[in-house]
This record gives structure tokens, sequence and C-alpha cells, in this order.
């Protein structure tokens, strides 16, 4: 992580002291350097003296204004009168880690603080809002992908995320393959794009100075990587498009693609069961199908299903008594069953009802009310209700 350390040489040489990976320097002996270098290299946080150069502040101010996102360190000589309203004005910007030389500057501290405010880099907010996304990958290869997020134009290709990763380039493919994730080139790519986003909230960077920072060879390809990514160009995703919206255009991209969820319909009518079958399907659920309770029984133990539709009039065994044995065997099936019958007034089935808290959809009923509660079981982990007609 690239700190600039806009200090005098004594503060430098004291910096250089405390810094270990995963920071490192970059000095800026002048305000003009400093500009320049976080604008064309990757600066994470920045250590700033605010009287370097006989300033009185204004400088530090110049860096807030163009650059809010970047984490600012001031560290400063020892108090004097005229460093006292400077330190005051600069808590107005809202920047508040001061370090005093010689008497706070030790290393240890030093190393806290930076520690501290590399917590809110944009490479760690970055890489904090793919980090669903990208679960399902090994650890050694979300290593490589934080890597490659501080360091972006370093990992480009299949071929460097493999060797950092210390793996051949087939095995890192099958293991995103695995991951249902894209390849890596397009996760390192749409990552770069999300940080484009990101620095171009600052209005002290141009497109060109991103594209370069990033480790593009020229502005365009960042462009048409804006396009393919977020669909929108540098310019516009900067002006319309927010944080959260483009990093859910970016993890929806790379999510690995949602499977249905799967209804078993539990009924001895046959035609009843196709009528819901095909309703259901053309909802985009996956639906099982048995005409009596050992069935059901069976293909639970091979299928993993997300809501039941279950008559209580089965052939050999009552509905509400294979209701009570799934739910022992299956618990999470609770708040996902829905009985179905005609005969919810029945004194059996009340006084059943009165001691077991359950959807009940009554016959005949209409099939928006399955779709809802379809809809609103897979919603919810344990929960119960009643669908009268």
């Amino acid at each position: 992580m690239l700190v600039l350390a806009a200090v005098s040489d004594l503060q430098y040489h004291r910096l250089r002291g405390a810094v270990v990976p995963p920071f490192s320097l970059a000095r800026a002996t002048t305000w003009d350097v400093a500009l320049e270098t976080i604008r064309g290299r990757p600066v994470e946080i920045a250590v700033v003296d605010p009287m370097l150069g006989g300033a009185r502040g204004q400088e530090v101010e110049r860096l807030r204004v163009l650059f809010p996102s970047l984490p600012l360190i001031l560290y400063t000589p020892v108090m004097t009168p005229e460093l006292a309203p400077v330190l005051l004005a600069m808590g107005k910007c809202g920047i508040s880690q001061v370090v005093l030389s010689p008497t706070e500057d030790h290393p240890d501290r030093l190393r806290d603080l930076l520690s501290e405010e590399a917590m809110q880099a944009a490479s760690h907010r970055l890489l904090d809002q793919l980090t669903t996304a990208l679960a399902p990958l090994p650890p050694e290869l979300k290593w490589v992908l934080e890597d490659a997020m501080r360091s972006p134009g370093a990992v480009q290709t299949i071929q460097q995320f493999a060797a950092r990763a210390r793996v051949d380039r087939g095995t890192c493919a099958r293991w995103f393959s695995r991951a249902g994730l894209p390849s890596p080139r397009d996760i390192l790519a749409a990552a770069r794009v999300l940080y484009a986003h990101r620095l171009l909230q600052d209005p002290g960077f141009t497109i060109e100075d991103v594209a370069k920072r990033l480790g593009y060879a020229q502005a365009k390809t960042l462009q048409q990587h804006a396009r393919k990514y977020l669909g929108l160009t540098a310019g516009e995703m900067r002006l319309s498009l927010t944080a959260d919206e483009a990093t859910a255009r970016i993890v929806m991209m790379t999510a690995p693609p949602r499977k249905p969820a799967t209804v078993l319909i539990v009924d001895d009518e046959a035609g009843l069961r196709r009528v819901l079958e095909r309703f259901l399907e053309r909802h985009g659920y996956r639906v099982l199908s048995a005409g009596t309770a050992e069935s059901a029984y069976e293909i639970l133990a091979t299928e993993q299903a997300d809501a039941l539709l279950l008559d209580i009039h089965l052939p050999t065994m009552s509905g509400l008594a294979l209701y009570l044995a799934i739910i022992h065997r299956w618990p999470a099936l609770e708040g996902h069953i829905a009985i179905m019958t005609g005969d919810a007034e029945a004194e059996e089935v009340r006084t059943w009802l009165d001691h077991h808290h359950c959807t009940v959809i009554r016959k005949p009923f209409n099939l928006k009310q399955v779709a809802d509660w379809v809809s609103s079981a897979l919603q919810r982990d344990r929960s119960s209700g009643a669908m009268d007609a």
C-alpha cells in the first residue's frame, strides 16, 4: 500500500524507520510533486506536513478539496503559535489524525496510524464491497486479488494472476469456474473499473489521471472497460452512478448465477399437480411432485426443496402426519410448508391447527394465492401465516 510522504527530510527519515510491509513510501519534497504523485501513482494514504515549504495549511486544504477520499495524516513540528490556527482549520476540514514530532512520532505510533487509516483506503473499501461476490474463492486467490487492488497495473492477465497465486494457469481457471465466477481476467478488469469509478468521485482526478494510475496503456481502454462492465462511459459513470450503484452492477456481473428455487407438490390428484407444475414453472421455479406421502419423503431424502405444497388427504397417510414427519426430519422447512385442503373447518383439522402454526390454502384456490405464498415463504427463514380464500 503506497503512502505519500510530503514531509521534511527528518520526518521522512523517521517514517522510513517505521514503515514495514505492506506499506511503502513515495517521497514528495514539494506540493506540486505531491499532486503529481497522487494523480499518477496508486497512493492510498498521504502523510503531510502542513508547514512544508513555508505553507500555512492552504496546500492541505487544497488536497482535501481535490481528493476528499484520500486519508490524510498530519505530521507536524512541535506545536507553535503559527501552527495552532492551521491545525484548527484542518480539524474543520475533517482531518483528525495529527502527529507531533519529535514527541509523538515513535515508530509504533506511526505504524498504528497507518494501519488505522488503511481501513479507509480506497482499495480496502473496494475489497469490502466485493467480499460477498468473491467468497467462493480459496484464500490464496483472494490474497492475489487484494494485492492486485493495491497495485492495479501489476496483475492484469490470467498468467500474471496464476503466477502470484503460485499455481498453473489451468488450475487458476478451474478454481474460478468451480466458484461460478467469471475468468480472473474479467474479475480483475471489472474490479479496476470499480476502482476507477471510486477515484473519479474526487474532482482532482481526470479520466486520463485515473487510467494512468490504474495501469491502463491509454484512457481509451478504460472507456471500453467502463462500457463493458458498467454500461457507461467513464464520464457518464462519474456523474450518474453512486458508489453503491456501481458496486451492485459489478457484483451482479461477478455473482454466480442463481439456481431457481425448488417447490415440491404433494397431492394425489394428478390433474391438480399438473396445473400447479405448469403454473410454477412459468414463474421460474423448479418443480417436483409426488402423489403419495412415501414418494414425497423419498424425494426429500435426495432433493433439497425450498417450499412444499401439501395436500391433507393422501392415500396411505394423512398430510398432517406427513407434515410433522417432515419438519422433524428437516426442521429448516418449518414455515416453508403450506397445507392444501377443502376441509379447513373440519374438527380434526381445526384441532391440529390450534397446536401447529401452518399456512392453509383452501381448496378451491386461485393460482395467484399459491404464487404469493411461495414468494413470501422463500423470503423468510422461519415464519407462519394463514392464507384463506
